[in-house]
């Protein structure tokens, strides 16, 4: 991974009015950058210093996955679902014969659960039945847009109440209607999927070496797995047994040291994090290389 180093190229104008290069290590700035970042993490593995909004962490979950549980609070009654966020409120298609509450009991409160990278969301609201044909055209629009190909069946709206949102070794998170309207979907959401699989598949032991620098000892990659990305970090699950020989599951927050905005950039941020990360654990020093001065001739040549 040395061999991977980003080199930084600075110019500056000498007193003989010829132009020097100077060549150095960037990667000597990047661990400057990240060390902060990941000593805030060890104090704290499950927040770091970019901690995502309780809001911001709910629509995550929720904009991830299209199927879950429709739950009647008053009558009692459950059916599997399909599901989109739209704005304040879901669009939840359920099949006819599985209806959770009959026509003549809507409006009904119920409850949607959903489970999504390493996370259970749940949305608490007034269930309506969408009449309109062509509302009901548009949200099966909106639906085949975020990959729910076959909503054919009773439209629903919830207007939403509150949303929880809980995880492995976390407290449960309650966000209100308001700040789940207000948050906006990360720009990961359609790539999360590529990254994980790639660092999971691919990366393993740098998904170890993450933990470990966020202060939580795991020696092989087989006991990490990144389970969500989002634009402030990694999500990861850590397998570790218990003094009782219990094997306990934890989610594990990696930080990034700023918010990402890309697939491209959020790679880019990992690719150097696992840098600095495999230089501190071998405690490897860069060579030190000289300025070298080329003319100004050369230069334009």
């Amino acid at each position: 991974m040395a061999s991977s180093m980003m080199s930084i190229i600075s110019r500056h104008q000498s007193p003989s009015g010829q132009r020097s290069r100077a060549l150095s290590i960037g990667v000597s700035r990047a661990r400057a950058r990240f060390q902060p970042c990941f000593a805030a993490a060890s104090s704290a593995p499950s927040l770091g210093p970019l901690p995502l909004a309780s809001s911001a962490r709910a629509r995550n979950a929720l904009e991830s996955v299209t199927e879950g549980v429709l739950c009647a609070l008053d009558a009692g009654n459950a059916a599997s679902c399909q599901f989109v966020c739209d704005g304040a409120s879901m669009l939840v298609d359920v099949e006819p014969s599985r209806a959770v509450a009959s026509a003549d009991m809507l409006p009904a409160k119920v409850c949607l659960h959903a489970n999504a990278r390493g996370k259970e969301a749940c949305v608490v609201g007034i269930a309506t039945r969408v009449e309109d044909e062509a509302e009901v055209e548009e949200a099966r629009k909106l639906m085949k847009k975020r990959r729910v190909d076959k909503a054919n069946g009773t439209m629903l709206r919830i207007v939403v109440d509150r949303v929880t949102v809980s995880a492995a070794g976390s407290p449960q998170e309650e966000v209100d209607a308001a700040a789940f309207a207000e948050a906006e979907r990360d720009p990961l959401l359609d790539c999360a999927e590529d990254i994980i699989r790639t660092f999971n598949e691919q990366r393993p032991d740098d998904v170890a070496a993450f933990c470990r620098a966020a202060g939580v000892n795991v020696t092989s990659g087989d006991d990490a797995e990144v389970v969500d990305v989002d634009r402030l970090g990694l999500d990861v699950a850590v397998r570790t047994l218990s003094p009782y020989g219990i094997v306990e599951n934890t989610i594990v927050r990696v930080p990034f040291e700023r918010a990402v905005n890309s697939e491209r950039d959020a790679r880019s941020m990992l690719t150097m994090m696992a840098q600095v990360v495999w230089e501190n654990e071998r405690q490897y020093v860069p060579p030190q290389i000289a300025p070298v001065t080329v003319p100004d001739d050369e230069e334009s040549s």
